[in-house]
């Protein structure tokens, strides 16, 4: 669907930069009401940003509506903001 690379400077931690690339071959929306035939790119790209902050892919099938969650599906929307999960983990990372 959508990849992001990051690179940094190892010794300070220092975000140097930051791209996302989306598949083409896929057919997308940013539409406010996505079509049951595409994919949002909001919710991907709401995604992709939490791996800017260094969240990970969450697998589980409890973490379905978190946007950190490593699948989404055509017409999927509900991920366009941080869950409550994805809040937590952007503060045990960086703190308040």
């Amino acid at each position: 669907m959508a990849v992001t690379y990051y690179w940094y400077d190892k010794n300070t931690k220092e975000l140097i930069d930051v791209d996302t690339v989306f598949d083409v071959a896929e057919p997308w929306s940013i539409s406010p009401t996505v079509p049951l035939d595409k994919f949002d790119v909001w919710n991907t790209a709401a995604h992709e940003a939490g791996h800017f902050l260094v969240l990970q892919d969450l697998n589980s099938p409890r973490d379905g509506a978190l946007t950190m969650h490593a699948y989404t599906w055509l017409g999927d929307d509900l991920k366009r903001d941080l869950g409550l999960g994805d809040i937590l983990g952007v503060r045990a990372i960086y703190g308040e």
